[in-house]
């Protein structure tokens, strides 16, 4: 088998590559392109583009901006309806936090004032809740 690219003879880009046999000659009783097109020299692949002596590579995508980034993984959204659920995800999660903190007296939370409560009450409250578990 031979591969051949096949031209669209508007655009003179390479639609496709095509595997004829090997004693393939081109003539009209064997087989021919679709309309439009043509079979091209030999070393052309897809998306190529044939300048009459030799093929073209397209350029490579230029890198994606932040915003097209950020369009392709919430696609259809809005960014700042997305952040806004985020933060009302987040802000939930502390709420349920602080609840759980107030319903330990020993511990001393205010929610009023945070800071009154030491990383070592939390500590030794959290490895008790662990030691219950195991």
């Amino acid at each position: 088998m031979i591969r051949k690219p096949i031209i669209e003879t508007a655009t003179q880009k390479v639609a496709n590559v095509v595997s004829l046999p090997d004693g393939w000659t081109g003539t009209t009783d064997e087989w021919q392109p679709p309309a439009g097109h043509e079979i091209g020299a030999d070393g052309g692949e897809k998306g190529d583009t044939w300048n009459g002596a030799s093929y073209d590579k397209p350029a490579p995508p230029a890198p994606l901006t932040d915003q097209e980034r950020i369009d392709r993984a919430f696609p259809g959204s809005d960014m700042s309806q997305v952040l806004q659920t985020a933060f009302h995800e987040i802000a939930n999660k502390l709420e349920r936090i602080e609840t759980a903190l107030e319903g330990v007296p020993s511990l001393g939370y205010d929610r009023n004032a945070p800071d009154t409560i030491s990383e070592g009450a939390i500590t030794t409250w959290l490895r008790n809740k662990l030691k219950a578990l195991s």
